[in-house]
């Protein structure tokens, strides 16, 4: 166990907390027992289940020493924390975790404000709504290692594995189209009955059928189109190619190899102690609560709160622990995840021949260039991940506040995420103030300068 001094509270009182330089380890046993319990599928899913991860590749992993050690100016890198401190002391921002790390070494990582609009203290091991981020540590990544083992083929038709998604238009989108945002499906599209708090069986068959035989907006590669449509349909088509249910599959294929304990989907709101680690986002009008340990999307939380566009909850080490697998090229110590050539396809653009719109920051999410899954800096305006970490950095955005940027070129990450809360109704003005009162950019700029 490692002692940690983070920063802590409005004030930004010091205290000490004990973490896990490998809490990886502690999934050692966890992994085994994870798959004995799987759902029952055929033989050749069973092979994929069991399939080996890689020889040991020795790859980087983190541990947590000081900012010169990390490369960094240790000046430059409290600015950046200070920034955040400041939101948080001004009102604008509730409370925030945020985590700074390069070459493998965390340099900094503080906890500001309350963990909860209603009071409690910040903490730094504090687990958050990640709203969209779930789309690069969950769906696309599962999608991506089973196109690996050839259980998918990237360029074939969605409609192959899913024959309802054919209708209406869509037999010639493949699954590659989705991944990367340019599939013309809409950004969504309504289908929860708010007469009943969640969804029955038949509801849920229902809601898919109708979101399967959905009429493009767009001819499929004419443009980006970013999608919760699109993503919550990869995740639907993962649990039936693999027959488990999406977070049954990506715990065991994904967060368990690399030991993130911290990483879940929340179907319904856990049980203390680990709730008291949940950072609260907002009040529900629907729900009429405080949302805590409960997603912050209104339909997918009807749906069941396992979905591949959303849901997903983790803390910033989980979350740099997948980060740095990202930028070893796809390894983390002895495990092997993903190819080097998958995780450079991931995170480079994707949609070369659509030209950037940007007109806001939502249009900047919506609109512009992507990798599978990632966001891009192919052009810093209007970019939740400003200007200072170049134009080859990649990251995502969470919905209810919540950002990670990371630059492989200087193997820099820093993750910012706040209980902020999705905005209601969340339209462009509403993401535009989310953006603009949390200002991932500044501090991602001001991270950015500590390694100059």
């Amino acid at each position: 166990m490692t002692a940690l001094t983070v920063r802590a509270g409005e004030r930004g009182r010091e205290l000490t907390v004990r973490y896990s330089r490998r809490h990886a380890l502690a999934f050692a046993a966890g992994a085994a027992a994870t798959a004995a319990t799987a759902a029952t599928v055929s033989g050749a899913r069973r092979a994929l289940a069991s399939a080996p991860h890689g020889g040991p590749s020795l790859a980087p992993t983190l541990d947590i020493t000081t900012p010169a050690t990390a490369g960094l100016d240790p000046a430059a890198l409290d600015a950046a924390f200070a920034f955040i401190g400041a939101r948080v002391a001004a009102g604008t921002v509730p409370g925030a975790v945020a985590l700074v790390a390069r070459n493998g070494h965390i340099a900094a990582w503080r906890a500001y404000g309350q963990i909860d609009r209603r009071g409690g203290a910040m903490r730094p091991d504090a687990i958050f709504d990640l709203e969209s981020i779930s789309k690069v540590v969950a769906t696309a990544p599962a999608v991506m290692l089973l196109a690996e083992r050839s259980v998918l083929d990237l360029d074939a038709p969605v409609a192959r594995y899913l024959p309802a998604f054919a209708a209406r238009g869509k037999a010639a989108i493949t699954i590659r189209d989705m991944l990367r945002y340019s599939a013309g499906l809409d950004v969504d599209v309504t289908f929860q009955d708010t007469s009943t708090p969640r969804a029955s069986a038949s509801q849920v068959v229902r809601a898919w059928a109708l979101m399967l035989r959905q009429v493009p907006v767009a001819p499929p590669r004419s443009q980006v189109l970013y999608s919760d449509l699109t993503y919550r349909t990869l995740g639907h088509l993962i649990e039936t190619v693999t027959g488990e249910r999406l977070d049954r599959f990506v715990r065991r294929s994904l967060w368990a190899p690399l030991g993130l304990n911290s990483t879940s989907y929340f179907p319904t709101v856990p049980a203390a102690p680990l709730l008291e680690r949940v950072a609260g986002t907002r009040y529900s009008a629907l729900r009429r609560r405080v949302l805590r340990g409960e997603m912050a999307d209104e339909q997918d939380w009807w749906l069941g709160g396992i979905v591949g566009c959303d849901s997903v909850f983790s803390d910033a080490y989980d979350l740099a622990v997948f980060n740095q697998m990202m930028l070893n090229g796809g390894a983390y110590g002895g495990v092997r995840l993903l190819r080097p050539e998958t995780v450079a396809a991931m995170t480079r653009d994707q949609t070369p021949r659509v030209a950037p719109q940007r007109r806001d920051y939502l249009d900047g999410l919506l609109l512009t260039p992507k990798g599978y899954g990632w966001e891009l800096s192919v052009d810093p305006r209007k970019s939740p991940g400003g200007a200072g970490f170049g134009r080859v950095a990649f990251g995502k955005s969470g919905g209810a506040g919540t950002f990670m940027w990371l630059d492989p070129r200087r193997q820099l990450m820093a993750i910012y995420l706040t209980n902020y809360g999705e905005p209601q109704p969340f339209t462009g003005a509403g993401w535009d103030k989310l953006v603009a009162d949390i200002a991932p950019f500044h501090f991602f700029d001001l991270v950015a300068s500590a390694t100059a």
